[in-house]
């Protein structure tokens, strides 16, 4: 067997092993998670999915990120207060968020060399540890 074919193999078991997978930060298929703490009770998330990332799991898996990110911040409760989707064509830039670390900045640089960036969502939430009104979201629920 050739060496080319055997590369080709190895990409295509690579990209299938990935595409099943809970979403990571991912360098091969452009999967970035990237999170800024705007206040002490206010974060701003950006999740950018690969090019088979359809807008609800890009949307979906942004909320996941905002539960964790509500939990692990000692809160119970967060409400949406924007939600933006983010095209293929944007790049999310890392050096806006504080909290980016070597991984993420590296798969945001890999990714964006080989244009393996997807749809995006980028919210901004607010974190309560009572629920104040019926936007508010449990963190928990969201959570596996």
């Amino acid at each position: 067997m050739s060496s080319r074919k055997i590369i080709k193999y190895i990409l295509l078991i690579l990209i299938l092993s990935t595409a099943c997978s809970k979403p990571q930060n991912s360098p091969i298929l452009g999967e970035v998670f990237l999170e800024k703490k705007l206040k002490n009770d206010k974060f701003a998330i950006t999740y950018r999915g690969n090019v088979f990332s359809s807008e609800k799991t890009v949307k979906e898996h942004a909320m996941q990120k905002a539960a964790e990110v509500t939990v692990d911040n000692g809160y119970k409760y967060f409400t949406v207060l924007m939600d933006r989707k983010i095209t293929r064509e944007e790049r999310v830039n890392p050096s806006m968020y504080s909290s980016v670390n070597k991984s993420n900045l590296q798969n945001a640089k890999v990714a964006k060399v080989l244009n393996l960036q997807g749809k995006g969502s980028r919210i901004i939430i607010k974190c309560s540890l009572e629920k104040d009104n019926d936007d508010y979201i449990e963190a928990s629920s969201l959570l596996n």
